[in-house]
């Protein structure tokens, strides 16, 4: 009201200006403000003084100054103090009928309206000889004073303002644009005339306020009658469509309406009521009323809201919730701005995955120069969900799938960052995990950004299988019913979340009449932002099994029975790597390892040092199943065109000494072996293996090398050596005493994706010598007896025949195996043979020539091997057909075939040797092996 009634007495000064504005440029300042202001005091009954610097610029839009205005009606009951006005004014506007004044600035201004008792003598012209136009007003801080009470206005800034006088009801019409943010308002309030207002001391008003996004009016009245003045009003608002302020999916309107009233001077807002119209899916009501509207104190509003389907709200929410299906919302406003205080609350929600949220309690809000601050929360979240993953926003994205769950937590603070008290979550799965965890959070804070602190909380986990657990944990268990036994796990979170610790740690898992599982300490975590999160490692890790064979099944392998066994691993952090220091014992075997684990490059690298005692090597070979003349006959390709899954190759870096200080006495001879096992970016390599026996000792080196393709090479020697029971399980009717004498030189490089390009791309050379030993007597059986009807050993039952002698000498190019030598010299009988094997072409092509030695031997007739080697065909062939073929075989040099030889290295020598076809054989060998020695550069 006060701003219109300062806009009326501004176009006094308008309407004196044009009489002055044919002159001005012939007068002096002085001059002109003295005419101006003799006008203006005559045509309003105003005194007006101002201090000694009033001005007027000389333009065609001229600009007057005045500083320290004062304005006073003749009776006294209006005074107007301002520290500075200008007033600009366009003079070609006047020409067109137009008053357009482009700038208007207040200074501080204070407005007197003092006591009366009739009318005063304040008179506004009935009508303005223009229309005036003002542009650009700038008012700064007013200042009404009444009876001693003061108000403050605001300042502000007006782009336009336009006043009219209505003919018929001698009202002032004042028309205001100015800006809110980056919309124009349209202001539209119509007043009586001042000089109305002082006679009858009463202001009837109407406000109207326009915006692309709002409607605002108000009709009442003010009486200045009482002291303070009363106001009676009624205020309608509507947002038409509250797409433009939200994003919504759909145009949403809001209308409300309240009472303006005024009690003792201070004016309130009574019978509030805003709601939400004809919007389907957003219901929202607000009821109350605001008990001082100047100072916003005395607040008592009700909230009642109900979402349906507000997919919209997605993007203001954590990632991790599932949209929400429904949401509503009822609470109580209360207080005084800047402290309101939420009360009754209750919030529930409601995703698309039925995690079912409910917040219930109070709390205040605060505005201070931070923002918006929360005190005095207390609040109580519970929820229910039918899984763990619908519940994830509360958890973690990543976290495992422990069926349904449900919780409550007491959200507590006095000011800034809550905390969570009375933490309660539980689940249950029909598999039969269950997961509970109990505590609080001293610091949980709602801006994500922004670390929790102070976690106090106890988890208990349990799985009726252990099985069950590692499946939801994503960790395939090579387990079967011997260790899948109960799982328990407990442990304490504490610290913060960029320090978290997991103390007391107690994990045990098995059967107690299988295998069982153990571990207790500690795991401590940084910033979870480096590579290595992990800041310290304390881990007591325990393994039991009633013995190997129970250990073997529920790791789904064949073992041997050794006893029982134990492990115990210390695991520790030991700068930027873990390092597990390992126990274990299994029977009468030893073992104890000191490995590290640290990250080069991305890849794991495992690196130290084994050492074992007695240890039992299982025979893998002596198990396989082989196939008699009446065993079903291999159809197909010999090799497998499968690609070999060699990707392990690459997962981890290695680099271990192993030293293996004894092995199983009752089970070989080996004593010793000592070997060093590298594996970087996919290239293995085991260096200068040492296998040493009381006589003699075999070295080994072999690579694998995994780049476009597999790459092997394997290289063995060892001389006069007794391999006795190597790879063989003890035999209780076979001494382990016989001074056996082998000699082995091996040289094979291969490539390829898959075990047939193995064996295609085969290059290399094997020589292998027995003296005086035994051979197991399956090899023999199967080709010679079940055949042709060769009678080594048969009558006698025995599993062993006394070899005198064998020697197997290949050469292999591309695949195929040449055969230069192959002899096994027995006491009743000796058989050689020649031929090659195309390991590319899967074919044999073979010939084995016997020589009885005894008569009890009834017939020993020459065998023809030929075709695929998934079933090739065996013949006998006539004696004469054979020797006119053959015959130079019987007199040397003697071949026989390569998949003979490796039952070589599982024989024995039982009887004295003497000079055979094997001794001349390898006097041969050696006199052609010595030039190519001799040849060799000198080393010193």
């Amino acid at each position: 009201m006060i701003k219109r009634m300062l806009a009326g007495i501004l176009l006094i000064f308008v309407c004196l200006a044009l009489g002055v504005t044919g002159t001005f440029l012939l007068l002096d300042n002085t001059t002109v403000m003295a005419l101006i202001t003799q006008q203006i005091e005559s045509a309003t009954g105003t005194r007006i003084s101002y201090g000694k610097n009033a001005a007027m610029t000389r333009t065609l839009s001229p600009m007057i100054t005045i500083h320290d205005l004062k304005i006073e009606d003749t009776s006294t009951h209006l005074q107007i103090d301002s520290s500075l006005f200008q007033l600009q004014i366009s003079l070609p506007g006047i020409l067109k009928g137009r008053l357009e004044i482009p700038k208007l600035v207040l200074g501080d201004t204070r407005v007197e309206i003092k006591a009366t008792d009739g009318a005063g003598t304040f008179n506004l012209p009935r009508s303005f000889p223009l229309r005036p136009v003002l542009h650009d007003i700038r008012i700064s801080q007013i200042t009404i004073v009444r009876a001693n009470e003061r108000i403050n206005l605001p300042a502000m800034d007006i782009e336009q303002l336009t006043v009219t006088v209505d003919p018929d009801t001698d009202k002032l019409i004042c028309n205001l644009k100015t800006r809110f943010g980056d919309n124009l308002l349209d202001v539209v309030a119509t007043l009586p005339r001042i000089q109305t207002l002082l006679e009858q001391q009463r202001l009837p008003f109407f406000l109207a306020v326009a915006a692309p996004f709002f409607h605002l009016s108000s009709e009442g009245l003010m009486d200045f009658r009482s002291s303070p003045p009363t106001i009676e009003a009624d205020v309608q608002g509507k947002i038409p469509d509250l797409k433009q302020i939200l994003a919504l999916p759909k145009s949403v309107s809001i209308q409300g309406r309240a009472d303006i009233r005024s009690e003792k001077g201070v004016p309130s807002l009574e019978n509030i009521v805003v709601r939400t119209k004809d919007a389907k899916g957003i219901q929202v009501d607000l009821k109350g009323r605001i008990e001082n509207l100047p100072a916003l104190t005395g607040f008592d509003l009700t909230v009642n809201g109900r979402l349906e389907n507000p997919t919209w709200l997605t993007a203001a929410l954590p990632e991790t919730l599932d949209p929400l299906k429904r949401m509503t919302l009822s609470t109580r406003i209360s207080g005084a701005y800047p402290h309101l205080g939420i009360r009754e609350c209750r919030l529930n929600g409601k995703t698309v995955n039925d995690l079912d949220l409910n917040v219930t309690g109070q709390l205040d809000l605060a505005y201070d120069t931070t923002g918006l601050q929360t005190e005095n929360m207390a609040l109580k979240l519970e929820f229910t969900a039918p899984s763990t993953r619908s519940a994830r926003a509360l958890f973690f994205d990543t976290i495992p799938e422990f069926g349904r769950v449900q919780g409550q937590a007491d959200i507590r603070s006095k000011r800034g960052i809550p905390s969570l008290e009375n933490i309660v979550v539980q689940t249950k799965d029909a598999k039969g995990i269950t997961v509970d965890l109990n505590g609080r959070i001293a610091g949980f804070p709602f801006d994500p950004d922004i670390s929790n602190t102070g976690y106090d909380l106890e988890v208990i986990m349990t799985s009726v299988k252990t099985s069950v657990m590692g499946e939801r944990l994503g960790i395939d268990l090579p387990i079967d019913s011997s260790m899948d036994g109960p799982l328990d796990i407990r442990y304490r979170i504490e610290g913060d979340t960029q320090a978290l610790q997991l103390n007391k740690i107690d994990l045990s898992a098995g059967k107690k009449n299988g295998v069982q599982i153990g571990a207790t300490g500690r795991v401590l975590f940084g910033k979870w932002d480096q590579a290595d999160p992990i800041e310290r490692i304390d881990l007591a890790v325990r393994l039991e099994s009633r013995n190997t064979l129970t250990l073997g099944k529920a790791l789904g392998k064949e073992l041997p029975e050794l006893g029982p066994v134990k492990l115990d691993s210390a695991i520790s952090k030991k700068g930027k790597g873990i390092q597990c220091d390992t126990q274990m014992t299994a029977g009468e075997t030893r073992m104890n390892a000191v490995t590290s684990i640290v990250s080069r490059r991305g890849t794991p690298f495992i690196s130290g040092k084994i050492k074992a005692h007695n240890v039992f090597i299982p025979d893998l070979i002596e198990k396989e199943n082989k196939a008699g003349k009446d065993g079903p006959a291999k159809t197909g390709s010999f090799f497998s065109r499968e690609p070999l899954t060699v990707d392990w190759l690459k997962k981890a870096d290695v680099d271990l000494f192993v030293d293996i200080a004894s092995f199983d006495k009752q089970q070989m001879t080996l004593e010793s072996a000592q070997f060093r096992v590298a594996l970087e970016s996919g290239r293995l390599s085991i260096e200068s293996a040492r296998l040493a026996y009381p006589k003699g000792e075999i070295t080994l080196d072999m690579r694998l090398e995994l780049e476009k393709d597999l790459r092997i090479s394997v290289k063995a020697s060892g001389k006069d050596i007794n391999p006795w029971l190597t790879l063989s399980i003890q035999q209780p009717n076979i001494k382990n005493d016989f001074d056996a004498e082998l000699d082995i030189d091996m040289e094979i490089t291969s490539f390829g994706k898959s075990e047939y390009d193995l064996v295609a791309n085969m290059e290399g050379d094997i020589y292998v010598i027995l003296k005086n030993g035994k051979m197991r007597k399956e090899p023999l059986d199967m080709l010679f007896t079940d055949l042709i009807g060769w009678t080594i050993g048969k009558a006698t039952g025995q599993k062993y025949v006394d070899i005198d002698c064998g020697v197997a000498d290949y050469s292999i190019t591309r695949g195929v195996i040449t055969t230069n030598a192959f002899i096994i010299d027995a006491r009743d009988i000796t058989v050689a043979g020649e031929g090659t094997i195309d390991l590319s072409q899967e074919q044999i092509d073979y010939v084995f020539l016997p020589k009885k030695k005894s008569s009890l031997i009834l017939k020993a007739e020459p065998v023809k091997v030929t075709g695929p080697l998934t079933n090739p065909s065996v013949k006998v062939l006539p004696w004469k057909s054979a020797a006119a073929t053959y015959g130079s075989l019987f007199f040397g040099p003697y071949v026989f075939a390569g998949w003979v030889a490796f039952d070589f290295l599982k024989s024995t020598i039982s009887r004295g040797s003497t000079t055979s076809p094997c001794s001349e054989y390898e006097k041969k060998h050696e006199q052609e092996m010595k030039p190519a020695a001799e040849n060799q550069p000198f080393k010193e």
